[in-house]
């Protein structure tokens, strides 16, 4: 660091202690502090730090040196009117030198970066899931108008970030917004591989013939779709371990009910585990199957290459072209249908030293994801940016 320091500026309506955006937003933070740069944090409601002292250890190293709101209560979750909402929320006077949009989409406030984490084109592909017949009526009809309204929100602010850097999550994700006419760069989410990288150690010889998949229990994530993998590999077990929240009550039932109707008794479900439970989840278990179709990124699929586990994706997005680059028995395999899913993993699961050839290349790809990487990527992308504005590099 040289010269006076600079004041960027993070733009986010609200944190949320469990969602991906919010986890992102924390750690942007700390990577921004961490290079020597002050941080002002603009959100529209005023944030209850104290929630995220409960599972994020040294929490100091994520807060802002300012923050500011424009109401100090919490409010519904109106995602098009909160953007909107913040925009007063922005100071007109003293702004920070340089302003970070890292709110997942847009908002209607003149932003030098932005971070895009589900692209305009995605919401069409997201269309398809939200078409579900899983669901009732009255959730497709407020789904179906709540997206629309969105889009169109999306494009208008589109033509007001016309010269700005723009930022996503994956090459997938680029390819996406390629297609809608953006140019983006690629700054991948940071995962904390640390954390799982010890449980790689665990030979598999000594693992159990275990499938785990680490996921929101959502309709969005296709974890339903586990069962009739499950039934193609009656040898190995299957745990769905993850949080529940408003609507997981259908998804479950649904679980449940193809459990029985398949008599099936491999496949045990977990509800809001710890993190370290999780961590000796991954420590028993051989392969990671990820059911979600064109995810961006994939946070728990590089967690469990960390680990040491070996990823069975679906052949779509961020998991497939970024972190097993469209091959094979490389990274992982990959498969389209349910039949395909369960025959890979019946084919290798005891195929003791493909699966330990396999891991260690994950568990070196895994690294590439680190937050020490992602922050020496957010420090180049703050002084490319400071260079496009014509001021001082004094990153």
């Amino acid at each position: 660091m040289r010269g006076k320091a600079i004041r960027v500026g993070v733009i986010a309506p609200r944190l949320d202690i469990v969602g991906g955006v919010g986890q992102f937003v924390l750690r942007l933070i700390r990577a921004l502090k961490e290079s020597g740069i002050k941080v002002s944090m603009y959100t529209l409601e005023r944030v209850a730090w104290r929630r995220f002292s409960i599972t994020v250890d040294n929490l100091k190293y994520y807060q802002p040196d300012e923050e500011h709101y424009l109401i100090p209560f919490s409010l519904p979750r109106l995602r098009v009117l909160s953007k909107l909402l913040l925009a007063l929320a922005f100071p007109s006077r003293k702004p920070p030198d340089l302003l970070i949009n890292a709110t997942g989409d847009l908002a209607i406030v003149p932003s030098h970066i932005v971070y895009i984490h589900v692209s305009p084109r995605m919401l069409y592909v997201r269309k398809r899931l939200i078409l579900d017949p899983r669901r009732s009526k009255v959730a497709l009809t407020k789904n179906l108008v709540s997206l629309e309204i969105y889009s169109l929100y999306q494009r208008v602010c589109l033509k007001l970030h016309e010269n700005v850097l723009f930022l996503t999550n994956s090459k997938f994700s680029k390819l996406l917004l390629s297609i809608a006419g953006i140019k983006a760069h690629v700054l991948y989410p940071p995962v904390d591989v640390e954390d799982y990288l010890r449980v790689a150690e665990v030979p598999f010889h000594a693992r159990d013939r275990l499938v785990v998949t680490i996921s929101r229990f959502d309709f969005t994530k296709n974890i339903d779709l586990i069962p009739e993998i499950a039934k193609h590999v009656p040898n190995a077990e299957f745990v769905i371990a993850g949080s529940t929240s408003y609507g997981s009550e259908a998804v479950i039932k649904r679980i449940r009910s193809k459990i029985r109707e398949l008599g099936l008794r491999n496949v045990r479900l977990i509800f809001n585990p710890s993190k370290m439970r999780l961590i000796e989840l991954l420590r028993k278990a051989r392969l990671y199957l990820h059911t979600m179709f064109n995810e961006h990124f994939g946070i728990a699929v590089v967690e469990a290459m960390a680990a040491g586990l070996v990823p069975v994706v679906h052949r779509s997005g961020g998991p497939w072209v970024d972190l097993l680059e469209r091959r094979d028995g490389m990274y992982g395999f990959s498969y389209i249908s349910t039949e395909e899913a369960g025959e890979i993993i019946r084919q290798v699961i005891d195929d003791i030293p493909l699966l330990s050839s396999i891991s260690e290349r994950c568990r070196r790809k895994s690294l590439q994801f680190s937050f020490k990487v992602f922050r020496e990527r957010v420090r180049r992308i703050v002084s490319l940016a400071l260079s496009r504005l014509g001021g001082e590099d004094q990153t």
